[in-house]
């Protein structure tokens, strides 16, 4: 279930778990800082932002608060007008799965929050892993933990939908698995890949 579609369903919970669930993210958004070190020259990918016309305040946290925007290209399977209308110096570029319309390296760093949940099979992780390997150097991807008591997508007890720890066993290269904890438990999954 994405978000806007939770929201709708639970918009009580989720008005005063908004805080929290921003929190969260930040707190990735950290944690992105410091293993991928973007500078001002970092090329960065954004795979699967949100794209709402009345987009919550914890979404998208990389586009509102990455301070060099014009280094910033998302990557999308809609139509993504309303984030360049809200995010002036983004490049947006619509694709059709599975593979990204890149040549290999063409970016610094790729980032996908909350984003390989919702690609469907294993097969299909497994390929996006590989299309976010092949056009960058450094690779960020986080994913809720199973086992988390609270789903950070709908606000709803024990909904998690996967882990990482199996993926990653597909793709080439370096990557390590880290628990990001929140409220003292692991909340997400980061898998964090190096060429």
């Amino acid at each position: 279930m994405r978000y806007d579609e939770a929201q709708r369903y639970h918009p009580r919970l989720h008005r005063p778990l908004a805080g929290l669930y921003l929190r969260a993210r930040l707190g990735m958004y950290d944690a992105f800082l410091d293993h991928c070190q973007p500078t001002r020259a970092s090329r960065v990918l954004d795979v699967g932002p949100l794209v709402a016309d009345d987009e919550p305040r914890q979404a998208n946290v990389l586009e509102q608060y990455y301070p060099y925007p014009t280094q910033l290209t998302l990557l999308g399977v809609q139509d993504g007008t309303p984030l360049l209308r809200r995010y002036p110096g983004v490049n947006y570029v619509q694709y059709q799965p599975p593979f990204f319309p890149f040549p290999n390296h063409t970016f610094d760093i790729a980032y996908a929050n909350a984003v390989l949940e919702h690609v469907g099979n294993h097969a299909a992780r497994v390929m996006f892993l590989r299309e976010m390997r092949r056009v960058s150097r450094c690779v960020f991807v986080t994913t809720p933990n199973r086992w988390y008591p609270l789903e950070l997508h709908t606000l709803l007890p024990l909904l998690s939908r996967q882990d990482l720890l199996f993926l990653s066993l597909g793709v080439a290269g370096h990557w390590r698995v880290v628990p990001y904890r929140f409220g003292g438990l692991v909340s997400n999954w980061l898998l964090l890949g190096e060429t």
